[in-house]
């Protein structure tokens, strides 16, 4: 039997198009205006990922963050 972390587990079979889109969007868009945001995309891309896995890279990245932020109850603060 296969498990979730297994890489040949097909995944999800439904899948929110439209909030997958958003959130590409969202997380291109947020890349484009942080600049540690920007190096860890430009370090995926280093790593010979494409831009839609970096970006995916990203938004799991950026969702780690937040739910740390939230678990410790600690603003966003944009490093420089």
């Amino acid at each position: 039997m296969l498990t979730w972390s297994d890489p040949r587990h097909p995944g999800p079979k439904h899948v929110n198009t439209r909030a997958k889109a958003a959130m590409m969007i969202a997380v291109d868009r947020h890349r484009k205006f942080v600049p540690e945001s920007q190096r860890y995309y430009e370090k995926k891309r280093a790593e010979g990922k494409k831009h839609n896995q970096a970006v995916r890279a990203l938004g799991r990245h950026l969702c780690r963050v937040i739910f740390k932020m939230l678990k410790q109850e600690k603003d966003y603060e944009v490093r420089k």
